[in-house]
């Protein structure tokens, strides 16, 4: 990822990270629970001139959307550039 984004001047790095969960045992309330907790455990290691999450496996708008309204809350500002993945209308 870092090599692919470097080719096409994108300022991504490539670093993943991420929680091992069955999402077929989570419903949707749970599922967007532990989403929010995993912005909230990476939070000093987020933003938008830091580290920019993107989607990737098993991810999706809806999960982006609330990380970055989690950040946002911690944050208490709008930033819509944190997090890639998120619908047009969120930025």
């Amino acid at each position: 990822m870092t090599v692919r984004c470097a080719v096409v001047n994108l300022p991504f790095g490539g670093g993943k990270g991420g929680i091992t969960v069955d999402l077929k045992q989570l419903s949707a309330m749970k599922l967007e629970r532990r989403s929010r907790a995993y912005m909230r455990s990476m939070i000093n290691f987020v933003g938008p001139h830091r580290d920019i999450p993107v989607r990737d496996v098993d991810t999706n708008a809806l999960i982006m959307t609330w990380m970055l309204d989690e950040y946002e809350s911690i944050k208490r500002e709008h930033s819509p550039d944190v997090i890639t993945g998120k619908p047009i209308e969120f930025g």
